[in-house]
């Protein structure tokens, strides 16, 4: 019998439709698959094939999607913004994407976890306004018709995987803690701490299952004077000379044009915080707002950010830290583990996403010392939105850190503790 759990904001979902203030019905390649096409067919006829066009897929093929406008919008939305073929046909004529977004279902042996995109901006607000994030038992209608977009079965899995749901409720666990007076940067610290204590005898090659050791280390984390003889640790230790600001205008000037208005105008209001446009139009290079952050220099850049962080033990800076840490549950809850090379390199992926959003926030106009909860919370969904929007449907710019990391011999525990820094 299949166990259904979903992540406590996920019971309370409900699309905003034409109301959302940045629809997934623009921009994006929806894909098309041949079951999906026939669900089409049989809608609207011969009128389907006037809705789908290939795209090449990156490995020297074609992908059938869904036709978009010139402004990148889908056919089917209407000038409110909502989809006329839901509309006409219902839910069962959409192609599974379209039906099933913004849910993200995976497959742990007998058990379907049902967790939220933040791309979509409903659920980015569900996530960081409420501590309801932990996996819940709830009704197999929520589901839908969606299918896993991955499965784990243990039964005789390698310990690296046996031990799956174990490890990653354990790390989503410590860096949603908010129990103790440690920031959520040192949380993530002490994650990546631990990982690296359990990588010697837990990782993918791993053939002899050691539960004892494991759970004894699990536990050694949790431990008061553990933690703070880390914390003290992790505040000792160095920037490596800005690493973490280098390192976030790297990632920014990886992902280029994103190709989502969101976040293009995310980053224009971004950079006019910290280098506003001149009265001809242009501050610096070609006037891209990359371009005029990276103008000011790393050091000019890395003093202007530290004038606006919050300062530490401040409710600014408290609810700063509750935005992230519900951030990473999410993430570990979401984004398995076993989509990385190692474990290491998960923990540093979702520290160079903490740092890339931090830098984002602190930026962002509204988020200002004297401003009110609403406010900041509006400008905290938009900047966690719209960089989930630019930077998570994108597999490529995944693998592209991934390399970075393993080329610039980046994944340590000292690496990590400078890119929390920022």
């Amino acid at each position: 019998m299949t166990d259904h759990h979903a992540a406590g904001h996920m019971t309370r979902f409900q699309c905003l439709g034409g109301a959302c203030e940045d629809t997934c019905c623009i921009a994006w390649e929806v894909p098309v698959a041949p079951p999906d096409q026939a669900r089409l067919r049989g809608a609207l006829g011969k009128r389907a094939d006037q809705l789908v066009t290939q795209v090449p897929d990156g490995r020297g093929g074609m992908l059938t999607v869904l036709r978009k406008l010139p402004d990148g919008a889908c056919p089917e939305l209407d000038g409110n913004r909502m989809c006329q073929l839901h509309a006409h046909h219902g839910e069962r004529a959409l192609p599974d994407t379209c039906a099933t977004y913004p849910r993200m279902i995976r497959q742990l042996d007998d058990r379907l976890e049902l967790t939220g995109l933040m791309s979509c901006p409903e659920v980015a607000r569900l996530v960081l306004l409420a501590d309801d994030g932990a996996l819940v038992p709830t009704d197999a209608a929520m589901f839908g018709r969606a299918t896993p977009q991955s499965r784990l079965g243990r039964a005789g899995a390698p310990p690296y995987f046996a031990m799956f749901a174990t490890v990653r409720d354990a790390l989503a666990d410590l860096c949603a803690d908010r129990s103790t007076a440690h920031s959520f940067a040192s949380h993530l610290y002490f994650a990546a701490e631990l990982v690296a204590r359990i990588s010697p005898f837990f990782h993918r090659g791993a053939t002899v299952a050691e539960p004892e050791r494991l759970a004894h280390e699990l536990a050694e984390i949790r431990r008061p004077e553990v933690q703070a003889a880390l914390a003290a640790k992790w505040a000792a230790s160095g920037t490596m000379n800005g690493l973490a600001l280098q390192t976030v205008i790297g990632t920014l000037d990886a992902r280029g044009h994103s190709g989502t208005p969101s976040f293009e105008a995310l980053m224009r209001a971004v950079a006019a915080t910290y280098a506003p446009v001149g009265p001809d139009g242009a501050n610096g290079a070609d006037g891209s707002p990359l371009a005029r952050l990276s103008a000011l220099g790393v050091g000019a850049l890395w003093r202007a950010h530290l004038a606006r962080r919050p300062v530490e033990g401040s409710a600014h800076a408290a609810r700063l830290d509750r935005y992230l840490a519900r951030h990473s549950r999410n993430y570990w809850l979401q984004d398995w583990y076993l989509v990385s090379e190692t474990l290491f390199e998960h923990v540093m992926q979702l520290a160079l996403r903490v740092a890339l959003l931090r830098f984002l926030l602190v930026a962002h106009p509204d988020f200002r010392a004297d401003a009110d909860d609403a406010t900041c919370d509006r400008a905290a969904v938009e900047v966690f939105h719209a960089t989930a929007r630019a930077f998570d449907h994108n597999s490529q710019l995944r693998s592209g850190l991934s390399t970075t990391l393993k080329q610039q011999q980046m994944l340590t525990v000292e690496h990590c503790a400078a890119i929390l820094k920022l």
